[in-house]
């Protein structure tokens, strides 16, 4: 969508023009991915990759042999996944995302950096599963600077200085929490630079199961103050590193092309019956670039794992007035999981029609180890319509909060859900889970632009929702609550 007159127009373009943007709220879709860096001797300036983004661009399945360089990444946003950092004077450098939204690290490494592992300001950093060896400095916070900084599941290895080193602490926007970090030879946890305060490590090896710094209110009705909780104990030996939080894809080898199948996704066909065939068919199933119309809720195996590439220019959807979703009912999904299992969704955008009040993009009943990764659910912002739906917000058939929410788990419900972003105001939520105990771990959802609720949880038990965006938006969500 249109954000007006570039602000500041970066300076290092070749050749210099006003016209370019250096990001906005808009940039969408920005991805790279299976692609290796090495910056050789005499580059101290260099970077491997500038990736200022908004919603929906990844980094993923990376190495940086940084060398000399200044950094593997400068400027971040939206979600990194499987990323290895080696030398350079600092991993990734950054301040905060072009929209101003979170931007989270899951599953990756960094090792010899000169100056730190990480440099940042203002980027609302959520780290899972990251490991960070042999430097000074694991996270620095650039001074007269504040960040909301959340690790779980972090690693510090031989780092010298500090494993944090927190600036502007005593700002309303400094608030640094950890869930299950571990350490060793790292002599200081938390160094604060204002104060100098240091927060010491429990010995050679340590964990630490909670810690918290911001400001803490005791109550309602009391005034705040700063403080720092933690809860710290001394360990024998270093536990072995977790499993991935996000789990590898089946070798491109196994995947069966959709296309092969008898399946179009040329926007005109009904593939409805052809997709349904394939998946029953076939356990990984890739569907290539397309608008793949269906007229009934297609049903996964237990065991399914759907691969698209690209959210945007890959969708399963919905005609308007699909007779099956019309009338009044319960939801009726578009894609719907098995009950238990290990399913996967990935890649994939899902779009359930201007006008079909039954609908609901994704039912979800699988099982803790299952996941969907890097779905866009489509109407609202940065969607391209199909022409076999073309119904959009602008046309009074289309009913803002009009069908169901176009993420649901229930019935036992659960997974990994990362990289989700859910902002059609025709549903009523952009994600909802209900009456489950199965495990669930969300990592990077932003949903957004519903007219009641962005996030709704109902009889729900030991579910995680790390660096969540949710967006009280002035046009058609002035009145949502969060969750």
């Amino acid at each position: 969508y249109r954000v007006g007159k570039a602000p500041v127009p970066p300076r290092t373009s070749v050749p210099f023009d006003p016209a370019i943007f250096d990001a906005t709220s808009s940039t969408f879709y920005s991805a790279l991915s299976n692609v290796d860096f090495r910056i050789g001797a005499g580059n101290a300036g260099a970077v491997a990759v500038r990736f200022r983004v908004a919603q929906h661009g990844y980094l993923r399945h990376v190495d940086f042999h940084i060398g000399s360089g200044l950094a593997g990444v400068y400027q971040a946003g939206n979600e990194f996944e499987n990323l290895r950092f080696f030398g350079g004077r600092y991993g990734i450098m950054s301040e905060k995302t072009s929209p101003a939204w979170q931007f989270t690290l899951i599953d990756s490494e960094f090792q010899g950096q000169r100056n730190a592992a990480i440099r940042e300001h203002e980027v609302d950093l959520t780290l899972v599963n990251v490991a960070i060896r042999d430097t000074p400095v694991g996270i620095e916070i650039d001074r007269g600077y504040s960040d909301s900084l959340w690790g779980k599941d972090v690693r510090f290895e031989n780092v010298s200085r500090a494993g944090v080193i927190v600036s502007a602490e005593n700002s309303v926007f400094t608030q640094i929490g950890f869930d299950n970090a571990v350490a060793s030879n790292t002599p200081t946890f938390v160094r604060f630079r204002d104060s100098g305060k240091t927060v010491a490590g429990a010995g050679p090896r340590y964990r630490v199961s909670d810690f918290s710094y911001g400001l803490k209110l005791a109550g309602l009705g009391t005034i705040g103050d700063y403080a720092t909780d933690i809860q710290m104990a001394p360990l024998a030996r270093m536990p072995a590193r977790r499993t991935p939080a996000i789990r590898a894809m089946p070798p491109v080898r196994d995947w069966a092309n959709a296309h092969d199948l008898g399946v179009k996704g040329d926007d005109t066909t009904d593939d409805t019956a052809a997709l349904q065939r394939a998946i029953d068919t076939h356990r990984v199933l890739y569907l290539p670039v397309g608008r793949y119309r269906v007229t009934d809720t297609i049903k996964l195996r237990p065991d399914s794992v759907l691969i698209s590439l690209h959210p945007s220019l890959t969708h399963l959807y919905l005609p308007d007035e699909t007779p099956a979703y019309m009338g009044v009912g319960g939801p009726k999904a578009l894609l719907q999981s098995a009950k238990g299992g290990n399913a996967v969704v990935s890649g994939l955008g899902l779009w359930t029609g201007g006008v079909n009040p039954r609908a609901t993009a994704l039912l979800w009943k699988a099982g803790e180890a299952s996941m969907v990764n890097d779905v866009k659910i489509q109407g609202g912002g940065g969607t391209l319509l199909t022409k076999g739906s073309p119904i959009g917000f602008g046309d009074p058939r289309a009913r803002f909060d009009g069908q169901h929410p176009s993420i649901w788990v229930t019935d036992g419900g659960g997974g990994t859900f990362a990289a989700i972003w859910s902002p059609n105001t025709l549903a009523s939520a952009g994600f909802h889970v209900s009456n489950t105990k199965t495990p669930g771990h969300v990592y990077e959802l932003s949903a957004e632009h519903h007219y009641r609720a962005e996030i709704v949880l109902d009889n729900v038990e030991n579910w995680e929702f790390l660096a969540p965006q949710t967006e009280q938006e002035v046009r058609d969500g002035v009145d949502a609550i969060s969750t």
